[in-house]
C-alpha cells in the first residue's frame, strides 16, 4: 500500500472523532516523492496487457474510488467504536454512582456530629472562661 493512503488509513482509524472530523490533515503533495514498480520479467509476453490493466485502473478512478471507500468503512468503524466506548464508559460511571463504595462529598446532615461536638465545646469553653472571669473579679475585688 502506498505511504500516502497507508497514512491516511491510520488517521481515520485511530484519530478520527465522533463527529467524523480528524485534527489531522494530510498534505495534497508529498515532501519526498517515491517510486514503484512491478515485478515482471523484462521481455513478459503479458507486460503489455498487464501495462494496459494498470491503466485502466489508474484512470478510471478506481484505485482512488477503492481507497476512498475503504477510508469511509474505517472512518465510520472508528465513529462507532468511539460512541461505543462512551455508552460503556457512562453506563460504568453510572454502575459506579449507584453502587455503594463510591466517595460521596459531605453535607451537612453527615456533619451534624461533629458540629454538635464543637458547639458543645465552644459552650464549655466560653462558660469556663466566664467561671475563671468571675472568680477573678471577685478575687480582686476583696
Amino acid at each position: 500500500m502506498e505511504a500516502r493512503r497507508y497514512l491516511e488509513l491510520k488517521i481515520a482509524e485511530e484519530f478520527t472523532r465522533v463527529d467524523g472530523t480528524t485534527q489531522l490533515y494530510v498534505a495534497q503533495e508529498s515532501v519526498f516523492p517515491g517510486l514503484s514498480a512491478w515485478p515482471v520479467p523484462h521481455d513478459a509476453p503479458y507486460k503489455h496487457r498487464l501495462d494496459r490493466c494498470i491503466m485502466f485502473i489508474k484512470e478510471g478512478g478506481l484505485y482512488e474510488k477503492w481507497s476512498n471507500d475503504l477510508l469511509n468503512e474505517i472512518r465510520r468503524e472508528s465513529r462507532m467504536r468511539q460512541r461505543e466506548q462512551e455508552l460503556e464508559q457512562h453506563e460504568s460511571e453510572a454502575a459506579n454512582s449507584n453502587s455503594e463504595n463510591t466517595i460521596r462529598a459531605l453535607t451537612v446532615i453527615h456533619m451534624q456530629g461533629p458540629l454538635l461536638l464543637l458547639l458543645l465545646g465552644l459552650s464549655l469553653a466560653a462558660f469556663t472562661f466566664l467561671c475563671e472571669f468571675i472568680t477573678d473579679l471577685n478575687l480582686q475585688s476583696k
